[in-house]
C-alpha cells in the first residue's frame, strides 16, 4: 500500500515539475520578447 501511495504522489510531483517548466519556458519567451520591443521603441526614439 504505502508504495503504490509513494508512486502516485511522485507521478503528482512529476506533473506539476512539467506543468512549471513549462510556465517557466512561457515566461522567459514573453521576457524576451518585451525586452526586443523596448529595444526597438528606444531605437525609433533614438532615430527622432
Amino acid at each position: 500500500m504505502e508504495r503504490s501511495q509513494w508512486e502516485l504522489e511522485k507521478a503528482e510531483l512529476q506533473a506539476k515539475i512539467a506543468f512549471l517548466n513549462g510556465e517557466r519556458t512561457g515566461q522567459e519567451n514573453l521576457k524576451n520578447d518585451l525586452v526586443r520591443r523596448i529595444k526597438m521603441l528606444e531605437y525609433a526614439l533614438k532615430q527622432e
